[in-house]
């Protein structure tokens, strides 16, 4: 019977680096020295185990054998989990545990903040200006959307006055005249379009500058020759019937000389010129749209290679074993390293470092399919998700991708060195935790291939345990 700590509801962290806040700002180089020098002699004891066993025995203590010794370092290893955790990775959820573990024993006040708590390494880009831009445009949007729906209320007030005719005619000229002055002073684009034939009956100043038109050209041609997509206009359109008026309708739209950007619309039903007509304000929303396009891709991808990141890749993992589960579809899975990748960093630089990481990604993402699902895990280390792929494939798959990495020329510093990597393979079994399971099995093939010489592949056999 073997005893694991998570058995009993144990999983605290036991070894941890403490420090002040003062510290920490007044000294952050030394602080952030002394935590790299601490991480380095963990990971050179754990790469150099014999070594440091050498070391305890004959110069420290003989209070266990030798034999304790190598046992107590193949279970801290089997604990620590190297090659799948980053050395030093502190989880928040897991200190959230802890709290409430103490919490709940009266050692600890409920509720207790951990905001400070926890050492950042590598501190993230602040991208407040990002929120306040976005604020910015969407405040903005619904200044505009309350202008489309002023406009709608003016024209409720025109028809309402349609029971005297005469008057009508009157207060149609005055704020006709109102709606001329206005819109042509607008700062950003309006067009009023036939409901009708959808021809374009006026334009301001501001929209000929941003459909890069004349005026006298663009009156009579169809609104939707500027809609990147012709079935927005018909959704645009169906939303206009049903409830007169619409708002913050984002679509792709272009320019006359088919410059492509993304506008947010707001338009009402009017009467123009005696006939009923859509006049519709446009915000360009390009830049809100690019911004939510980098935050999308800094929360799913790696800034280094651009694949996946870890949890970007575990979220993919779960869903592809979900989907095997259901429809009984074959799951394979790969764990990469980059071989003796410490030695390049110390040889080359860690400039040198990132481009082989760089290079091999491009490498993966060349060899592998579009339904395949590359990751970068940590450090050197990446993932691949193969769907409908059984193991024999994959293991098809890994020698090629072994073979392309092992031939490729890499560049450092003007010299060409080659470059290997040690691959683990395995594949979802039947009732099986499935993501976890492959990960920590696919973890064991690649640290046996790392063991039994390098530049190799292997598949998981429960003997590798």
């Amino acid at each position: 019977f073997i005893f694991n700590p998570r058995a009993s509801g144990i999983d605290f962290y036991g070894d941890t680096l403490f420090t002040t806040e003062s510290q920490i700002n007044k000294h952050p180089e030394r602080v952030k020295k002394f935590l790299d020098a601490s991480l380095k002699g963990w990971d050179y004891a754990l790469e150099h185990s014999k070594e440091i066993i050498d070391l305890i025995y004959n110069q420290y203590s003989q209070r266990h054998s030798y034999a304790h010794l190598e046992f107590e370092a193949e279970k801290t290893r089997q604990l620590i989990l190297p090659n799948v955790v980053e050395i030093g990775y502190i989880n928040s959820g897991r200190w959230r545990h802890i709290a409430d573990t103490y919490s709940e024993m009266g050692m600890a006040p409920p509720n207790i903040s951990l905001r400070g708590f926890i050492y950042e390494r590598n501190p993230k880009d602040d991208i407040t200006w990002i929120y306040l831009s976005l604020f910015g445009t969407v405040c903005v949007a619904g200044i505009f959307s309350f202008i489309a729906m002023r406009f709608y209320n003016l024209n409720r007030r025109i028809r309402k006055e349609m029971v005297e005719k005469e008057r009508v005619s009157a207060n149609l000229s005055m704020l006709e005249e109102k709606y001329r002055i206005l819109v042509e002073h607008a700062p950003f684009p309006i067009l009023i379009t036939s409901f009708i034939s959808e021809q374009l009956m006026y334009i301001n100043p501001k929209a000929v500058q941003k459909l890069d038109i004349t005026q006298d050209y663009a009156i009579g041609k169809p609104a939707r020759n500027y809609y990147v997509n012709p079935e927005d206009r018909d959704i645009f359109l169906t939303f206009l019937k049903s409830q007169g008026y619409v708002e913050n309708y984002e679509v792709l739209m272009k320019s006359a000389s088919g410059v492509q950007f993304w506008a947010s619309l707001a338009a009402t039903l009017i009467l123009f010129q005696n006939e009923q007509a859509i006049f519709t304000a446009l915000l360009d929303i390009t830049e809100q749209k690019t911004l939510e396009k980098k935050l999308e891709t800094m929360a799913m991808t790696d800034e280094l290679t651009g694949l996946f990141n870890r949890r970007n890749f575990t979220q993919k993992g779960l869903d592809e074993c979900q989907r095997a589960k259901r429809y009984n579809l074959p799951l394979s899975m790969m764990m990469l390293d980059v071989d003796k990748f410490k030695s390049i960093n110390d040889t080359y630089g860690h400039q040198a470092g990132d481009y082989v990481l760089k290079k091999f990604a491009s490498l993966i993402m060349n060899n592998i399919r579009d339904v395949d699902v590359a990751g970068r895990l940590g450090g050197e280390e990446f993932g691949l998700l193969l769907p409908n792929t059984d193991g024999d494939y994959a293991l098809t798959l890994a020698e090629r991708l072994r073979k392309a990495i092992e031939q490729y020329p890499f560049e450092l510093n003007g010299k060409v060195v080659s470059i290997t990597a040690s691959i683990g393979v395995a594949s979802f079994v039947e009732n099986s935790v499935c993501f976890d399971q492959m990960l920590n099995n696919a973890d064991s093939a690649m640290y046996w291939s790392k063991n039994s010489g390098r530049n190799r592949v292997a598949r998981y056999r429960e003997s590798m345990v």
